[in-house]
């Protein structure tokens, strides 16, 4: 569930400064799940984020990344050829 409304909300936000707002959602959801478990201990944040299958901003990122020129690769589109062909 959680993991469902941070890719909502990523992909309603437009990331200007990637590497600093990739941070700072990752900061604000090791905040969230501290508070959650009551605990300061980052292994065990990090742990839990493990068995939840929740996974770093940096890596749904890369997957979305890989995912949009894929796509864009095997687009037939003849726009997407002339503009920028790969």
């Amino acid at each position: 569930m959680l993991g469902a409304v941070v890719e909502f909300l990523m992909e309603k936000l437009q990331i200007i400064r990637m590497h600093v707002h990739i941070a700072s959602f990752q900061f604000v959801v090791n905040s969230c799940f501290a508070k959650i478990l009551n605990t300061r201990s980052k292994d065990v944040v990090n742990d839990c984020q493990l068995y939840f299958h929740f996974n770093a901003f940096s890596d749904i990122i890369a997957k979305r990344k890989q995912k949009f020129l894929n796509k864009y690769q095997n687009c037939e589109n003849l726009l997407c050829s002339v503009v920028c062909p790969i």
